[in-house]
């Protein structure tokens, strides 16, 4: 039984709008998995910032117990900073630009500064979606231990080089030297002709 949603009605289909006060703590996360539940469909929830983003997605989880949960989170670099995004955040908006298509019922969780940046072409994130974890490598002692550690312009750097791992652990294939017009056809390539 809904505690904070009127059972009998539902505003998406009769164009009403409801207004919840007075939500302290973790409320806001139950009025909308409640409000979902009676009315399946895929909300926007747009949060304040990152801090906001986290807490109400950690709040709507608690109150989950079926329904697709997905944050959209902000690059949180500027546009000229000489580094990229941590690569847990790529991951992430390309799974969630990946599962967008699909949804049926669900939560998807922003801030207004990710909706007013860039996204990708549709068909760039269903071809280039990782369906698996990116290494962060922020110790660099991955990149260590592969040896490909360098220097650039008195910065050290892991150089951009490529390993084929078998599913045992064995590098069976490095890539010294990457092409990024041909590199992922060739590791296809390699790949195909591991497997036969």
């Amino acid at each position: 039984m809904p505690y904070l949603y009127p059972e009998e009605v539902s505003a998406s289909n009769s164009g009403r709008k409801f207004f919840w006060g007075s939500l302290y703590g973790s409320a806001d996360a139950l009025a909308l998995i409640e409000y979902i539940q009676q009315d399946p469909q895929v909300i926007l929830l747009i949060a304040d910032n990152i801090a906001h983003l986290d807490s109400l997605h950690k709040s709507l989880n608690f109150y989950n117990n079926n329904l697709e949960i997905l944050t959209f989170d902000n690059w949180e670099v500027l546009p000229y900073d000489q580094f990229s995004p941590h690569p847990d955040i790529t991951s992430n908006r390309l799974t969630t630009l990946s599962k967008l298509k699909n949804l049926k019922n669900g939560i998807v969780i922003t801030t207004l500064e990710t909706l007013f940046s860039h996204l990708c072409p549709i068909e760039f994130s269903e071809k280039y979606s990782l369906p698996y974890p990116i290494l962060a490598d922020v110790t660099k002692e991955c990149a260590e231990e592969y040896g490909v550690m360098g220097t650039f312009m008195m910065m050290t750097i892991a150089k951009r080089e490529s390993f084929i791992i078998d599913p045992e652990g064995t590098v069976v294939k490095h890539y010294k030297k990457v092409n990024p017009d041909s590199h992922t056809q060739e590791v296809i390539d390699e790949l195909k002709s591991l497997q036969s």
